[in-house]
């Protein structure tokens, strides 16, 4: 992709409107999130209670003496007398309760940006997995749009905007802290993660393995490429299979490759505004 396309991309991305929750047209399932129910129990074995005999006394040995009841000494009474209660010391076994101990809490921390996913979520990721569980940790999505997309040239798919996709159907969904992912799917009902974008957001940034953020130089970095031509001061590189946006602070990088008279900015003035990795949906017109 070449960084117009992606500039492109970008802007097109901040001005959609929030959807969020909605379907697509030509599928028939839906793509809310899973509900999860949980379900208490309660043992059916409850404790032996043990309950006194209420039968006759003398009124003087109340409480020491049990005297027969009339009806079993009775000897017309064809019932069959109740035996008097015996005392046990046999204990019932204590009923053992199921653990509540939930499994641990997803953190920032684990959200580790790389080109095979986000933390624990992996390319191929059910989104709707995903999704409920950004969600619990960053909050509702700012946006949530999925896209219809035609055959097209090279394999790819195309929307009525000009947009291309690697698959017929997408859905991409936004949060406030700058992430967005993207999935995509030929069934609306098997959308799975296919890539993720990260721009300035609000709250704690996300980070690679190697501990790159939004915001930094990339200073001496090794095995980084720098595309030789930008729009003004922003540019486009790679590092660790990450795709870069680049802002320079020494002046614009070249506009195309006969501008011999603009060098390329060096690494150490670029500043990382951008990251992303995997399949994304990328504009088939040049714009700065």
């Amino acid at each position: 992709m070449t960084q117009r396309r992606r500039f492109a991309a970008r802007r097109f991305g901040i001005a959609l409107a929030a959807i969020f929750g909605v379907s697509c047209a030509g599928g028939t399932s839906e793509l809310a999130s899973d509900s999860l129910v949980i379900v208490t129990s309660e043992s059916s074995r409850a404790p032996t209670e043990v309950v006194p005999a209420t039968t006759e006394a003398d009124s003087t040995t109340a409480g020491v003496m049990v005297e027969q009841s009339p009806a079993s000494a009775n000897p017309g009474d064809a019932s069959t007398p109740e035996p008097a209660p015996v005392a046990s010391d046999t204990t019932e076994p204590a009923v053992v309760e199921p653990s509540t101990d939930a499994a641990a809490e997803l953190t920032i921390a684990d959200l580790v940006l790389s080109d095979r996913g986000i933390g624990p979520f992996e390319f191929g990721t059910p989104i709707v997995r995903v999704v409920d569980d950004l969600t619990g940790l960053l909050g509702s999505p700012m946006s949530d749009m999925v896209a219809i997309y035609s055959s097209g040239d090279a394999g790819r798919f195309v929307d009525e905007d000009g947009f291309a996709f690697d698959h017929p159907y997408g859905r991409q969904t936004c949060f406030a802290i700058g992430l967005c992912v993207e999935s995509g799917a030929s069934d609306t009902a098997d959308l799975r993660l296919a890539g993720w974008t990260l721009t300035d957001g609000d709250g704690e940034g996300l980070a690679t393995a190697a501990g790159l953020r939004l915001g930094e130089s990339l200073g001496d970095s090794t095995g980084v490429a720098i595309d030789p031509v930008g729009c003004s001061v922003f540019g486009t590189g790679r590092l660790g299979g990450l795709e870069l946006e680049l802002l320079s602070t020494d002046g614009p990088f070249p506009s195309d490759a006969e501008d011999v008279a603009t060098p390329t900015p060096p690494a150490a003035a670029l500043i990382v505004v951008g990251m992303s990795a995997g399949s994304l949906r990328s504009a088939t017109f040049a714009s700065c």
